[in-house]
C-alpha cells in the first residue's frame, strides 16, 4: 500500500513538472518615439529576458513600430530593455504573476497591442549612465482587461530621477585624508571582486562573472576622482563585453547541442549513454542547473532504471523456475513503466502485460478467461517459437495501410515544418541585422550632414568676418590719407616719413591678413579631412555588411551541399540495395522447392502451436522511435498435414514498396501469392 502512494505521488509529481516546462506564446507590439520632440526611432534594439537569460529581440522600423514575439517559459516578472545609440537605456519590468500559464500556454496571447515606449536623449541628461539599473517603467496583467497595464509610479519616479540629475547638488567637503581611506578601500573591495569574478569565468560559470563585474562596476563609480572612475568602468566594460560575446556564442553551442541530445534520447537505449556524454561536455556543465538539462537528465536516468529493471525480471522469467517472482518483478516494472508511460516508447507496456499475463495463465491455467491449446507434452519444449515483429493489428487489412500513408503524411509535414522554423529564424535575423545595419547608416548620414552644415555656418562665418575686416583696413586707409594730406599741407618736410610709416603700417596689415588665411585654410583642411574620414568610415561599415552578407550566403551553400549529399547518400544506399535484392531474388530462381514430411513445431508468440492442415495469417504492425507507423507485414504460416510449418511474409513499407520472403528468404510476387494461401499443401 505504502509502494502504491509513493507511485502516486511520484506520478502527481512528474504531472506537475511536465505541466510547468510548457512555454507560452507571447507577442508585444508598439512604436518607439523620442521623448523630446516624439519623432519616431527607426533601430532601437529591444531584448526580452528572464532574469540573466536571453529571451527574444526585436528592432523597431522606420516608422517606429515593433513586433516582438516570443516563447516564454513560466515566470513572474520578464525585463524589457530598450536601447539605441545616443539615447538613454530603458528598462521596463513586466509582470505576469497574474497570469494562469497552465490554462493559456496552449493559446498565442497578445500582452500588449500599442505599447509606447520614449527614450530621453543622452545628451539633454548627462548625468544619467547607462549602467543605472532602475526600472522606468512597469507593465502588469490585467485579468479583466486581458492585456498589460502601465503603472504610473514607476513613470513618475523614473522623470523624478531625470529631472534631480540635472539639478546642482552642492558637494559635502570632507577630508583629503578620509577621501584617500574611501578610495583605498573601494580599490580593496574592486580587486577582491574581480579575483571573484575571473574565477567564475575561469570555471565557465559566466553568468556570475558577468554578474561580479556588474557589481564591480557600480562600485567604481563610487571613486572620487572622476579619472580612476572612468578609467575603472571602461576597463570594467570592456571585459563584460568579452564575457557577453563569448556567452552567447555558448548559448548558441549550449542549444545546438542540447538538440543533440533530445536527439540521442530519441533513439532509444542505445541513445541514452550519447546523451548523457553529450551533456557532459564543456558548453554544458555550467548549465547542470538549467531546467531543460535537469529535465532531459532526469528522463534518461528514469528510462536506463526502467530498462535496467525490465532486464532483471525478464532474466527472472527465462529461468523459468521462478513464475511467481517473475511476475512481482514485472509489476513493479510495469508501475515503472505507468509513471513514466510520456517518455517510454508506445509498446512498452503491451508486451509487460502480455507477459504478466501469460506467466498468471502458466501459474493458475483456470484463471484464463479464454482456454489455449494444449500442447502435447511430447512437443512442448520442443519447435521454434516465431517472435512477433511488431504490433498485431486485429482490424482490417486496409486499416493497417491507411496507418502507414496518415503517418507517413504526419512525418513529411513534421519535417517540413521544422524546415519552416529554421528558414523563419534565418529570415527573422537577416532582416533583424538589415535593420541594425540600415539605422546604422541613417545615424551615420545624420551625423555627416551634421557636420557639413557646422563646416558650411564657419565658412559663412568666416566670409562676413573677412568682409568685416576688409571695410575696417579701408576705413583705416582713407583717415590715414586724410591725415597724410593735412600733414602735406602744414609740414612738407615729414612728408617722406609719414609715407613710410604708412607703407609699413600696410605691410603689417598685409602680413595679419596673409596668417589669418592661411589659419582659415588649414582649419578648413582639417574639418575636410574629418568629413572623408566619416565618409571612409560609412564605406568601411557597408564593406563590413557586404562580407557579413557573403559568409551568410557561403553557409547557406554549405547547408543546401550537405543536403545534397545526404540526398546522394540515400540514393546510394537504396541502389545497393535493390542490387542486393535482386541479386537474392536470382537466388531464389534456382532454389528447388521440397517439402519435409518432418513436423518443426511452429508456435506463435505466446508458444501455441499452430494447426496442422491449415494457413494462419497474422498482421504486424511495425513503428518508429517516434511512434509513426514505418511498415506493415502480413505474415501467413502454412502448416501441411505432417505438422511441418513454412512462414511467408509480404512487407509494405511507407513508398508503398512490398517485399516477400519465405522463412527469411526472399522470394518472388508470383511465389507469394501461389505459395502462401497453402492451396497446394493443405488436404481438404
Amino acid at each position: 500500500m505504502i509502494r502504491k502512494i509513493l507511485f502516486f505521488f511520484l506520478l502527481s509529481l512528474s504531472f506537475t513538472r511536465f505541466y510547468s516546462q510548457k512555454d507560452l506564446s507571447i507577442s508585444l507590439q508598439g512604436k518607439v518615439h523620442n521623448k523630446d520632440n516624439m519623432e519616431n526611432i527607426f533601430g532601437a534594439t529591444l531584448y526580452l529576458m528572464d532574469k540573466d537569460v536571453f529571451i527574444s529581440k526585436s528592432v523597431s522600423l522606420s516608422n517606429g513600430t515593433f513586433l516582438l514575439t516570443a516563447e516564454i517559459p513560466r515566470s513572474d516578472t520578464y525585463d524589457l530593455i530598450v536601447s539605441k545609440n545616443g539615447f538613454i537605456l530603458k528598462k521596463i519590468l513586466i509582470d505576469l504573476s497574474s497570469l494562469d500559464f497552465e490554462r493559456e500556454y496552449q493559446n498565442n496571447i497578445p500582452l500588449k497591442k500599442d505599447m509606447n515606449i520614449n527614450l530621453y536623449s543622452q545628451s539633454l541628461y548627462p548625468n544619467i549612465n547607462n549602467s543605472d539599473s532602475f526600472y522606468s517603467e512597469k507593465y502588469k496583467w490585467n485579468l479583466e482587461e486581458r492585456q498589460l497595464i502601465s503603472d504610473e509610479n514607476y513613470l513618475i519616479q523614473a522623470e523624478g530621477k531625470l529631472k534631480l540629475s540635472n539639478t546642482p547638488i552642492a558637494k559635502v567637503i570632507i577630508d583629503s585624508a578620509a577621501i584617500k581611506t574611501q578610495d583605498e578601500t573601494i580599490i580593496s573591495n574592486l580587486t577582491d571582486i574581480l579575483k571573484q569574478a575571473k574565477s567564475y569565468s575561469k570555471e565557465k560559470n559566466l553568468k556570475l562573472s558577468i554578474e561580479k563585474y556588474n557589481e564591480a562596476e557600480l562600485l567604481s563609480s563610487k571613486l572620487s576622482n572622476s579619472n580612476s572612475n572612468q578609467l575603472y568602468i571602461s576597463s570594467l566594460k570592456a571585459e563584460k563585453t568579452k564575457l557577453l560575446e563569448v556567452k552567447n556564442s555558448e548559448d548558441l553551442v549550449f542549444n545546438s547541442q542540447l538538440i543533440k541530445a533530445n536527439e540521442y534520447f530519441a533513439q532509444g537505449q542505445n541513445g541514452y549513454a550519447k546523451a548523457k556524454l553529450i551533456l557532459r561536455t564543456d558548453p554544458m556543465r555550467g548549465r547542470v542547473n538549467d531546467p531543460k538539462v535537469i529535465d532531459l537528465t532526469d528522463k534518461i536516468n528514469q528510462m536506463e532504471s526502467y530498462f535496467s529493471m525490465k532486464k532483471t525480471a525478464y532474466l527472472l522469467v527465462k529461468s523459468k523456475k521462478k513464475n511467481q517472482e517473475s511476475i512481482t518483478s514485472l509489476k513493479i516494472t510495469q508501475e515503472k513503466a505507468i509513471l513514466n508511460q510520456k517518455i517510454i516508447p508506445q509498446n512498452e507496456l503491451a508486451q509487460l502485460k502480455k507477459s504478466i499475463d501469460s506467466l498468471e495463465n502458466i501459474i493458475n491455467p483456470m484463471s484464463a478467461l479464454i482456454p489455449k491449446k494444449v500442447i502435447p507434452a511430447s512437443t512442448q519444449d520442443q519447435g521454434t517459437i516465431l517472435l512477433a515483429p511488431g504490433e498485431i493489428h486485429t482490424g482490417k487489412n486496409s486499416d493497417a495501410y491507411k496507418d502507414i500513408f496518415i503517418d507517413k503524411d504526419k512525418k513529411e509535414n513534421a519535417a517540413t515544418y521544422k524546415m519552416e522554423i529554421i528558414k523563419n529564424d534565418l529570415e527573422y535575423t537577416t532582416n533583424f541585422k538589415s535593420s541594425i545595419n540600415a539605422s546604422q547608416s541613417q545615424d551615420a548620414q545624420v551625423q555627416i550632414n551634421e557636420i557639413k552644415n557646422v563646416i558650411d555656418s564657419i565658412l559663412s562665418d568666416e566670409q562676413k568676418n573677412s568682409e568685416q575686416r576688409q571695410y575696417q583696413m579701408q576705413e583705416q586707409i582713407a583717415t590715414l590719407n586724410q591725415d597724410i594730406n593735412e600733414r602735406n599741407l602744414s609740414v612738407i618736410a615729414q612728408n617722406e616719413l609719414i609715407i613710410t610709416e604708412i607703407s609699413e603700417n600696410k605691410n603689417q596689415l598685409d602680413i595679419i591678413q596673409k596668417k589669418q588665411n592661411d589659419e582659415n585654410s588649414e582649419r578648413l583642411e582639417k574639418q575636410m579631412d574629418a568629413v572623408q574620414i566619416s565618409k571612409d568610415r560609412i564605406l568601411i561599415i557597408e564593406q563590413e555588411r557586404h562580407e557579413s552578407e557573403e559568409d551568410r550566403y557561403t553557409e547557406q551553400q554549405q547547408i543546401i551541399n550537405n543536403l545534397d549529399y545526404s540526398r546522394y547518400q540515400k540514393d546510394s544506399i537504396s541502389k545497393a540495395n535493390i542490387e542486393l535484392g535482386l541479386s537474392k531474388i536470382q537466388k531464389m530462381k534456382d532454389y528447388q522447392k521440397y517439402y519435409e514430411t518432418t513436423p518443426n513445431y511452429l508456435k506463435n508468440e505466446d508458444g501455441v502451436l499452430y494447426e496442422k492442415n491449415k494457413m494462419t495469417e497474422v498482421i504486424y504492425k511495425i513503428k518508429n522511435l517516434q511512434g509513426y507507423v514505418s511498415s506493415v507485414i502480413i505474415r501467413r504460416i502454412v502448416v501441411d498435414i505432417n505438422g511441418y510449418g513454412v512462414v511467408y511474409e509480404q512487407t509494405t513499407n511507407e513508398s508503398g514498396k512490398n517485399s516477400f520472403t519465405r522463412n527469411g528468404l526472399l522470394i518472388t510476387e508470383t511465389i507469394w501469392f501461389n505459395e502462401s494461401t497453402g492451396d497446394n499443401v493443405i488436404k481438404k
